[in-house]
């Protein structure tokens, strides 16, 4: 029979290491040597339940959970043994925990938090891997000197956009072939491409006269450095009141500043996000000089999407967090995200799921289940929802007085009654239109459906949100087919609890 085996690792300063050193400790609870060769003793005396939730940020994480050890202060094996008991006495943690039960690597990876020493137990709580206060954040770049123009981040494909201008220090560029630089837009994170230019509503020349540069200099152009801002010149003089707009493709990852390769879709921004908090990317440590990371590799698991769909954002004012930044745009786009252990390499890793994905039965993310090991089954109907709704705002719009800012929506109607969900789109411009359509029809199927919760014996530390569940009811005359939103793993009990939403048909005897 699989055991429960936990890993957990206390960081320990030396003199010749003052950040630390990881000493392991194996525990389960009940004694006996893992695959991986190590002997773990029988410490836990309650085991915790993890549960996988759907926050409705776009985010799936766990939820608060807890372990309790045995108090064994003079044990050496004991994590909290010894030196280290005086040591969580003043110092609560966070400590890494590692858990599995089945798999050949970890099911879970976290922090692991003092919360009560009595006699006879230590009892922990378990959370997740945050993003600390030196994570990367993105935004906008503050005022264009000299002018109270904020330029905005851009990420994906932006369309017909208001340009920044500021043509002050325009006599500080580089002369465009013989001619004066006389007028200055501003940018950030673009691709180096020439972006399309738009003068009072009207498509430009400006291919002619202009090009994308990160420093007046020609001489160290091409040299961005630290810098995400961009230029774009011209050697023609437009008046004041000339209204600018532009279309054109964000970098992919501005943290390395490879302004050759775009980034336009979902998948370009959640691998851009891995790579900014990930030890492969940055090696940014969140917590101490350990492995206290988010995620482990810069790689994003896309294998519970179909065709990524294709966004443009922008931040205007304040700074985003990367994996915030992540949320916010897939409630937008209808998908949802997590992070766990893969089971391929033990790595931490990011997984996007589609919400209208739905694993084939060939499919590795198919579960077809015996109706006995159903234990406990809820039904419940879809939400009471009246519309739902996606705004965004566009530049469209010139007259006298130059460019309107307009806000533009679409919407999906379900029931006469009922909340509104209504959420900020990704997309840039009326040309996009069709982006957010698609989103939407997404969503009022998901909404539409029933909701799932069942409690399944024994524990299948396999299952995942994204993966498809099947199984007959003759209780309850029901046919459920359903992808897993939560899941629960419930350690003492050895049962799994999934919900989700689910298409139902009745129950024919045969």
């Amino acid at each position: 029979m699989p055991s429960l085996e936990v890993e957990i690792e206390m960081v320990t300063p030396t003199s010749s290491n003052p950040g630390g050193t990881n000493a392991k400790f194996y525990i389960s609870d009940h004694g006996h040597i893992g695959a991986n060769g190590e002997y773990y003793h029988g410490f836990i005396q309650k085991a915790p339940n993890l549960k996988l939730q759907d926050t409705g940020s776009g985010e799936i994480q766990m939820s608060g959970a807890s372990i309790v050890l045995t108090n064994e202060p003079n044990n050496a094996n004991h994590p909290f043994g010894q030196s280290n008991y005086t040591k969580i006495l003043s110092d609560s943690g966070p400590y890494f925990i590692g858990i599995k039960y089945k798999s050949n690597f970890n099911l879970f990876e976290g922090q692991l938090f003092i919360q009560a020493i009595d006699s006879e137990s230590i009892r922990c709580s378990i959370k997740t891997i945050r993003s600390g206060d030196d994570t990367p954040g993105f935004g906008a770049a503050g005022e264009i000197t000299n002018t109270d123009q904020i330029v905005p981040y851009y990420f994906g494909s932006i369309v017909k956009s208001e340009a920044k201008r500021n043509d002050i220090n325009a006599s500080l560029y580089d002369n465009i072939s013989g001619s004066a630089v006389k007028t200055v837009l501003y940018f950030m994170n673009l691709t180096n491409t020439t972006p399309s230019i738009f003068v009072n509503g009207n498509s430009s020349t400006w291919g002619s006269t202009g090009s994308i540069r990160y420093s007046p200099d020609a001489r160290t152009d091409g040299e961005p450095g630290s810098t995400r801002i961009a230029s774009y010149q011209s050697t023609n003089e437009y008046p004041d009141d000339t209204a600018f707009q532009f279309s054109a493709s964000g970098m992919k990852n501005s943290l390395t500043l490879t302004t050759t390769t775009a980034g336009t879709t979902f998948l370009d921004l959640a691998e851009f996000v891995v790579y900014s908090s990930s030890k492969d990317g940055r090696g940014v440590a969140t917590l101490t000089d350990d492995n206290f990371y988010i995620l482990e590799n810069n790689s994003v698991n896309s294998d519970k999407t179909g065709t990524s769909p294709t966004i443009g954002v922008l931040i205007e004012d304040l700074t985003q967090l990367s994996i915030d930044f992540l949320r916010v745009v897939s409630l937008s786009v209808n998908y949802q995200f997590y992070m766990l252990p893969s089971q391929t390499d033990g790595e931490r890793e990011l997984t996007i799921i589609d919400k209208a994905n739905s694993p084939s039965s060939s499919s590795a993310f198919y579960r077809s289940i015996s109706e006995n090991d159903v234990l406990s089954l809820v039904i419940r109907g879809p939400q009471e929802i009246r519309r739902i709704l996606g705004s965004f705002t566009y530049y469209d719009s010139f007259n006298s007085e130059g460019l309107n800012e307009l806000t533009g929506h679409r919407e999906v109607v379900l029931n006469s009654t009922g909340k509104d969900l209504k959420f900020d789109a990704s997309i840039t411009s009326l040309d996009s239109v069709t982006n957010l359509t698609n989103v939407l029809s997404g969503m009022k199927t998901f909404y539409q459906k029933s909701s799932v919760n069942a409690e399944i014996n024994d524990l299948h530390d396999e299952w995942r949100p994204g993966d498809r569940v099947v199984f007959n009811r003759r209780d309850e005359f029901v046919n459920v087919d359903m992808i897993i939103r939560s899941i629960e793993w419930n350690f003492n009990d050895l049962t799994t609890t999934i919900e989700g939403d689910a298409t139902l048909t009745p129950y024919v005897q045969e």
